[in-house]
């Protein structure tokens, strides 16, 4: 078996393991993460030398991001897509590919990796360690009345953002936790999120100075909206703050029309604790992204609001 880093000619191999492993991502997703994502990250991939043809059997995704945590600019590459074909599992591929993205981390000078685990039990040799937590509240938004939102920009922003839009709001206001382990709001990283929304029929809207991401579908014959992420804007005191949650509240509610309402948060419930609380809502909370240190950064952990969504 030969570890060692992807290079154009692998692309194809790539995506046929990636529609092997996650068969769940749709063709549209796959499009957006080729075509952009892949321009810019570093994948370690393992290939069998079994068959005439080598094989990619196994792959780490690297995808950086300059993260501003406190007053400092902090490199990190966020693993993704780390995946063995079944034939090939258990033969100690996924060690070796950690070990090598480890090395390749600090001839990079990267400061942290981050993941999201599918199975902690993994990286827990590798000294990950979770630093953050995700609230994942189900919400009947049948059993909620909204008010009605008054302001002008509310009543203008009601339609889904253009990618223009929402580069403009993403790039140029203020919002709470920007200095928390998040990444640099830059036209680059807003052009990502817009397409990679986009590729899942996602949309975003703009209500009262906030940022709302929001999916809508039918599963199993149940009509969902789910919130993703929510650039909440920011403000001066806890009470304005707890006034803007209820804002997004009543958008939310007015938005689901009665559909099941699911809403993720990162490190603390916002706008889910304006729900008061009902026997059929679902609250969940579990721990959410893993880290390991690679530099000598003397960044303190604390208040990681990096998420899958960025």
């Amino acid at each position: 078996m030969n570890v060692r880093m992807s290079q154009n000619n692998d692309q194809l191999k790539i995506r046929k393991l990636w529609e092997e492993v996650f068969p769940e991502d749709s063709k549209e997703y796959l499009d957006f993460y080729f075509d952009i994502v892949m321009q810019e990250n570093s994948v370690i991939v393992v290939e069998s030398e079994l068959t005439d043809d080598t094989e990619v059997v196994a792959m780490l995704h690297l995808n950086p991001y300059t993260v501003l945590h406190g007053t400092q600019q902090v490199k990190i590459y966020y693993v993704v897509a780390v995946a063995t074909k079944k034939a090939y599992r258990r033969q100690g591929l996924m060690r070796k590919m950690l070990e090598y993205a480890q090395e390749l981390s600090k001839k990079d000078n990267i400061d942290f990796l981050i993941l999201l685990p599918e199975d902690e039990r993994y990286y827990r040799p590798f000294e990950y360690e979770f630093v953050s937590k995700q609230y994942n509240t189900t919400i009947q938004s049948s059993k909620y009345a909204y008010a009605q939102i008054e302001t002008l920009e509310s009543k203008k922003n009601l339609s889904p953002l253009t990618f223009h839009e929402f580069r403009e709001k993403f790039t140029t206001r203020s919002y709470e936790n920007e200095n928390n382990f998040v990444p640099l709001r830059t036209s680059k990283t807003a052009y990502r999120i817009y397409q990679e929304i986009s590729s899942e029929n996602g949309q975003i809207f703009s209500v009262d100075g906030n940022l709302i991401f929001v999916y809508q579908y039918e599963e199993g014959g149940i009509a969902k909206i789910e919130v993703r992420k929510v650039y909440y804007k920011k403000v001066e005191t806890q009470k304005e703050a707890f006034d803007n949650y209820d804002v997004v509240k009543n958008f939310l509610v007015m938005l689901a029309k009665g559909r099941l309402l699911i809403v993720h948060e990162v490190q603390e419930r916002k706008v889910s604790k304006c729900f008061s609380y009902n026997r059929q809502n679902i609250y969940d909370c579990r721990p959410y992204m893993m880290i390991k240190k690679i530099s000598q950064t003397k960044v303190v952990l604390e208040n990681i609001y990096f998420d899958e969504t960025v």
